[in-house]
């Protein structure tokens, strides 16, 4: 943003043998320490102009009024600073005259203001302009403002927010105090990290602003006993890790209001707890998922009815029975098998083997008559035992064997 005015049409106010250079070097500064922007003066063709970052900002006499008493007596602060650290300084009082408020601009930055001097050390010619920003400081009634934020009655401790969409925190105490007073009636936007947007208006001895962002749903119990409601019945009611006793009034119902588990910037944590209500032996459990929502738990009792006694029943005892005989213990026993060849001739001194269930494998050879023997003890019940040989050419060279099965036996 630029300012220029021809050169005729204002007067330097320092001599004109100092170049405007080496004083903005020696003033600059100090005057960015105070928060003032000293904007350096460029020449031009007949004209000076000088230039501002940004093309948001307006001259004090363009401010509403409701701003007016603020900035009049943010800049005389400043610029009382700017004196006090340069006092008794040559030129100093000429350096920060301007011809007008009108050369004095000013842009909002959070609860505050930046300011920028333009057409400084100049005046007008022929007159002396007044000063409507000293009666506007005049006017200003002030008010020290402290901001907190709170859920569920607990203030927010380093609390992200925006005040003039500047970025902010609370403190380690829930708090966030301006670094001035203010002036009564100044309006300021906040708005938390949930969301949520307010309006400051600064309010004669008020202080402290605070901004609930609890938000919350709803219990309501209801009791029975017969379908008849059950008034001063006692509820626990556990939510969060916190307990409390609810107690029915004369419909049998019970209401309360709570606050749901929250997340840093202020909302609704996504998972809430369970909620959950026990009455006399019975308990339910429900999660909360919405904001105002309404969890019901109904509590339905019957009387218990008392057991009809059954008259015992009075029988004559049976006789003790016979004991039955123990069985008396089998003799060990053996299987005999008989290995035969096609024509039914034994096979005698053949070695076998024998597979049981019991024993698996069992190596065998019969005797003269093609016989061997197992106890019985080595067979389940019905078994089959499975027996495999192998006619080897040596058995045959010393062992008649028929291998065709005659019809007729001769």
């Amino acid at each position: 943003m630029n300012i220029k005015l021809k050169v005729n049409s204002v007067v330097r106010l320092i001599d004109e043998r100092i170049p405007m250079g080496q004083i903005f070097n020696k003033i600059e500064p100090f005057a960015r320490q105070a928060k003032i922007l000293l904007c350096e003066p460029q020449a031009g063709a007949g004209y000076l102009q000088w230039s501002m970052e940004g093309n948001d900002w307006v001259s004090f006499k363009n401010l509403n009024d409701a701003d007016k008493a603020d900035a009049a007596k943010v800049y005389h602060d400043r610029r009382q600073s700017i004196l006090s650290q340069l006092q008794g300084a040559k030129y100093i009082n000429e350096v920060l005259s301007v011809p007008d408020d009108e050369f004095i601009y000013f842009r909002k930055s959070g609860a505050s203001w930046d300011i920028a001097l333009v057409a400084w050390a100049y005046r007008y010619p022929d007159y002396q302009a007044g000063s409507e920003l000293d009666a506007w400081r005049n006017k200003v009634l002030l008010q020290d403002v402290r901001i907190g934020f709170v859920w569920d009655k607990q203030y927010l401790k380093n609390y992200e927010f925006k005040i003039e969409n500047q970025t902010r925190y609370t403190s380690a105490k829930g708090w966030f105090e301006l670094d001035r007073s203010v002036p009564v009636g100044s309006k300021y936007s906040i708005v938390a990290s949930s969301g949520e947007a307010f309006t400051l208006t600064v309010e004669e001895g008020q202080s402290d602003y605070v901004y609930d962002l609890t938000r919350y749903f709803n219990v309501e119990v209801s009791v029975c006993k017969d379908n008849v409601p059950v008034s001063d019945s006692r509820c626990e009611l556990t939510f969060d890790g916190i307990s409390q006793t609810l107690t029915t009034d004369a419909t049998g119902r019970a209401k309360i209001r709570l606050a749901m588990r929250r997340n840093a910037t202020g909302n609704p944590a996504d998972a809430q707890p369970e909620c959950m209500v026990t009455c006399e032996d019975k308990s339910e459990s429900q999660t909360p998922k919405t904001i105002d929502e309404t969890l019901i738990f109904n509590f339905d009792f019957e009387t218990e009815k008392p057991e009809e006694e059954i008259p015992p029943v009075i029988t004559e005892p049976e006789p003790d029975p016979e004991p039955e005989p123990e069985p008396e213990p089998e003799e060990p026993g053996f299987v005999t098998l008989t290995i035969l060849d096609y024509e039914g001739y034994p096979l005698v001194d053949m070695p076998i083997i024998v597979t049981t269930k019991i024993k698996g494998d069992i190596n065998l050879t019969t005797d003269h008559e093609g016989k061997c023997v197992i106890p019985k003890e080595y067979l389940t019940h019905k078994e089959k035992a499975k027996v495999r040989f192998t006619v080897t050419p040596e058995y045959q060279r010393t062992h008649d064997i028929h291998y065709h099965k005659s019809s007729k036996k001769k």
